[in-house]
């Protein structure tokens, strides 16, 4: 039986959160949301970066209609993993209510590590 609200992990870059993710995915009972707010960060009418200014806007991507699709999923529990900046505009008590929450700390040393990489 699906949950009543799907699972949130919130992240920062190079948290390993995407292995975690995967562990959901082959697990085939979670319908599984990789980074749903990041196209509402990036491309929506509301988008809190300019990084792909030059980027048409999509009212599809806009906060309220990525949380209504993945609230509207009712076959199966749904889980997402997304950075937490990309919904630190819009953050409320409210919004984050919708979700059972979940969080990934990892050492900063090696986020640290990774991040001088790129």
């Amino acid at each position: 039986m699906p949950h009543s609200k799907p699972v949130a992990l919130w992240a920062v870059p190079r948290s390993i959160s995407t292995a975690l993710e995967r562990v959901f995915v082959e697990r085939g009972d979670f319908k599984v949301f990789h980074e749903p707010f990041s196209v509402s960060y990036y491309y929506s009418p509301d988008r809190r970066s300019d990084r792909f200014a030059e980027v048409e806007t999509k009212q599809e991507y806009g906060y309220a209609e990525i949380l209504a699709l993945m609230l509207s999923v009712e076959d199966r529990a749904v889980y997402f993993k997304d950075m937490a900046y990309h919904i630190a505009g819009i953050m409320s008590r409210e919004f984050v209510s919708r979700f059972t929450n979940t969080f990934i700390i990892r050492d900063p040393a090696p986020v640290i590590s990774s991040l001088s990489r790129f």
